[in-house]
């Protein structure tokens, strides 16, 4: 997505995959690491089925909002 989006048409295709490859190199970690401690810090409430339960209708219910959201801004 990143190489369909960001890509020079005209450039150097080497310089620019380099440059999108460094980036994504700074940037995942980054965005990673907070749904990955997010993921472990609700590791003990996930054990609990209610709260499951509870969490993952949250989860979809906040879902269902972004795609509503998406159509409705085209």
């Amino acid at each position: 997505m990143a190489a369909s989006s960001f890509l020079p048409k005209d450039g150097s295709l080497i310089l620019s995959v380099l440059f999108i490859s460094f980036v994504a190199l700074i940037i995942c970690p980054i965005s990673i690491s907070p749904w990955a401690a997010f993921g472990s810090a609700i590791k003990n409430l996930v054990k609990n089925d209610k709260i499951k339960v509870l969490i993952e209708y949250f989860l979809a219910f906040l879902l269902l909002i972004t795609a509503i959201l998406i159509v409705l801004d085209k």
